[in-house]
C-alpha cells in the first residue's frame, strides 16, 4: 500500500520552500522518515536530504447544540514532515504562486504612472495645502495669533 504525502499549502511552508528548499507535507500517523523518504521517491521523483517529523496535537473543542446542550471533543492529531531537498532539485507545488506574483508585478510595471502624476499626502491634498498656505492671503487662526502674542 503506496502512503501519500499530502503538500501543506501555508505562509510558513512557501516561505520555507522558497529559503530552504525545504517542502512540508502531512502523513499519516503511523509513517517513519524512511518511509516518507520512499513515498517522495515514488510521488515527486526528487532526493531528500533531510526529514523532520513533528506531530501537533488536537486541540480540545466544546461546541453548543440545540436545546443548550454542550458537547467537548479532540480535533485530531497531524503529522507533518518537513523535507529538505537535495541542492538543484525542486517541486512545482508553488509553481501558480510565483506566477501569479510574476504576473503582478509586470502590471503594476507597466501601469505605473508618471512621477510628476502622483499625488502626496492623504487624498492627494499635499499640493492643494501647499497653495493655499504660501502668498499674501493666508489667513491666520485664532490659536496662531494667540501663539504669536505670547
Amino acid at each position: 500500500m503506496i502512503k501519500t504525502l499530502i503538500p501543506r499549502i501555508s505562509e510558513k511552508a512557501y516561505k520555507l520552500s522558497q529559503e530552504r528548499n525545504t517542502f512540508v507535507f502531512d502523513i499519516p500517523l503511523n509513517m517513519n522518515r524512511t518511509e516518507v523518504v520512499k513515498a517522495l521517491k515514488e510521488q515527486f521523483e526528487v532526493d531528500a536530504e533531510s526529514v523532520k517529523i513533528a506531530i501537533a496535537k488536537g486541540k480540545s473543542v466544546r461546541f453548543i447544540r440545540k436545546g443548550g446542550k454542550t458537547n467537548t471533543g479532540v480535533r485530531a492529531d497531524v503529522k507533518k514532515a518537513y523535507v529538505r531537498l537535495v541542492k538543484g532539485q525542486s517541486l512545482p507545488i508553488f509553481a501558480a504562486i510565483d506566477e501569479a506574483a510574476l504576473e503582478e508585478t509586470e502590471k503594476t510595471d507597466a501601469h505605473k504612472a508618471p512621477e510628476s502624476d502622483v499625488k502626496h499626502g492623504l487624498f492627494g491634498r499635499r499640493k492643494e495645502k501647499a497653495a493655499k498656505t504660501t502668498g499674501a492671503t493666508t489667513q491666520v487662526t485664532r490659536t496662531q495669533a494667540k501663539v504669536g502674542e505670547k
